[in-house]
């Protein structure tokens, strides 16, 4: 259940402007997961610098994996 209300804080948080880093401080979400959230649910499509930046990210701890 907490992964479904983490994804709607997530959402809702990156929706009225706050930044990834920001989202991860003010739920005790970890940053790599914030991430995954936004990746997943697409939140930033509308905003191709924030969604490149998320890819990028995301493709940088799959490789430290």
């Amino acid at each position: 259940m907490s992964g479904k209300i983490n994804k709607l804080k997530v959402v809702n948080a990156r929706r009225l402007g706050y930044s990834i880093r920001k989202i991860s401080e003010m739920y005790g979400i970890a940053y790599s997961k914030v991430l995954e959230i936004l990746h997943t649910t697409q939140v930033d499509a509308e905003d191709k610098e924030a969604d490149a930046y998320v890819e990028q990210t995301m493709n940088l701890l799959a490789k430290r994996k």
